[in-house]
């Protein structure tokens, strides 16, 4: 499995956050990227895989929610297109928190 693509992760916008297994959560993403047309990609953060997006936000949440049954997992959070969404490259974290990326 690719790292994830740097310049979503450090550009990108919170679309929506999964509980997923990497396999199920990478696969899912693709399908959602090739759907919409769009840059998207996904990192653990906290053990939420955190998925965010580059392009036309109405694009990439049709896809998401056409494609969430495929999901092998559940979509816990959809952020709206004016929300920030989960943590990216840059953003502060509280040092009591651990974050796991796959990065």
């Amino acid at each position: 499995m690719e790292p994830c693509n740097q310049n979503v992760f450090k550009n990108g916008f919170g679309i929506c956050f999964l509980d997923a297994g990497s396999v199920n959560a990478e696969a899912w993403v693709q399908k959602v990227a090739a759907f919409s047309g769009q840059q998207v990609d996904w990192h653990y953060s906290g053990g939420i895989a955190n998925v965010l997006y580059i392009g036309d936000y109405e694009k990439v949440i049709q896809a998401v929610n056409i494609l969430e049954s495929e999901l092998v997992g559940q979509v816990l959070r959809k952020f709206g297109p004016n929300e920030h969404g989960g943590y990216r490259a840059g953003d502060p974290l509280d040092p009591s928190v651990r974050s796991i990326k796959n990065i």
